[in-house]
């Protein structure tokens, strides 16, 4: 999950940068800002939004070590596509969703 978070945003990031033609500079400040900023605002967008219903408080807590991993590492990711541009992230995302089982296991390693 952590890695399919991280090319997941690292992807978006991408384009972003280039679908609006960010200069270097641009990108270098988001990439140095998105890990400390994104991941308090994520938090906040998740507390305030359908997840944080009455109903819904006690899986928003129990999540929460599960959140703390992946937030991070999406803003790792996030931040490296900003820097570094797409790198093998749609390789590892299409691997990730397309030859992976629900189950964790590789389609391919449960075909041999």
């Amino acid at each position: 999950m952590l890695d399919e978070n991280f090319a997941h945003c690292r992807a978006v990031a991408a384009g972003r940068r280039e679908r609006e033609r960010w200069t270097t500079a641009r990108s270098v400040a988001q990439a140095l800002a998105t890990p400390i900023v994104a991941p308090p605002i994520r938090l906040a967008r998740l507390v305030r939004g359908p997840a944080a219903r009455p109903g819904r408080r006690r899986d928003l807590v129990r999540a929460l070590p599960l959140i703390a991993l992946a937030f991070p590492s999406a803003a790792v990711g996030e931040a490296a596509g900003y820097l570094l541009g797409l790198g093998a992230a749609d390789r590892a995302l299409r691997q990730s969703l397309l030859d992976t089982r629900r189950d964790g296991a590789r389609a391919q390693e449960a075909r041999s």
